[in-house]
């Protein structure tokens, strides 16, 4: 993230596509390498997940024009590109104190196709999920604005020169989904295995 009166700083994508950004087992995939075409290869990550900093500057008027201070700094989560379809993936930006989430992308590949629109709603989810508003630039759209509710209150269109230009809110409250994850769909989870494993012991044991 950049602004004119400090150090940039560095964000690398966390959570890799498969088999386009990583390559899985690679002892394994590397050995036919020359078979699949060279395709063997992975992307730089980082493991931390968390925020960049964005500074509110202020002038100070008794030292001139060119003299500014930092009024406050907000920590901004940003998913990038498929990050943003794992939900428990962006929790971790609010819970290391993110009070605004971003999603940069580039949804192009997708052509003119459902994919973007359905990318787009992803976005959507995360923002139910973590009660925050969401600031998404996608290169040939849909850019979006994005409430806590998931309502999209202004986006660009698809495949147009654009500029999106709005308002958005900081939020500091966790959700249940921010604090317990996916608990709801684990539970779930656990409650069909239980349900399969009686109805296997009551067949066999007849």
């Amino acid at each position: 993230m950049l602004d004119a009166f400090s150090s940039p700083e560095l964000f690398h994508k966390s959570r890799l596509v498969v088999g386009v950004e990583m390559t899985p087992y690679p002892a394994f995939f590397c050995k036919i390498d020359d078979w699949l075409g060279g395709v063997m290869g992975r992307c730089i990550g980082q493991k931390e997940i968390g925020p960049l900093h964005f500074n509110e500057y202020v002038r100070d008027s008794t030292a001139g024009d060119s003299s500014v201070s930092v009024s406050e700094t907000i920590p901004v989560g940003c998913a990038v590109c498929y990050e943003s379809v794992y939900g428990e993936y962006c929790t971790e930006y609010v819970r290391n104190g993110a009070r605004l989430l971003t999603v940069i992308t580039n949804d192009a590949w997708w052509g003119d196709t459902p994919g973007y629109v359905q990318h787009l709603s992803y976005s959507c989810l995360r923002a139910i999920e973590t009660r925050r508003w969401i600031a998404r630039s996608a290169n040939t759209g849909i850019s979006a604005i994005i409430d806590p509710s998931g309502k999209v209150v202004s986006h660009t269109s698809w495949w147009q020169p654009e500029v999106l230009k709005g308002k958005v809110g900081l939020s500091d409250g966790k959700t249940f989904f921010v604090l317990h994850g996916d608990f709801i769909g684990r539970l779930a989870t656990l409650m069909a295995a239980l349900i399969l494993l009686a109805t296997l012991v009551r067949r066999f044991t007849r």
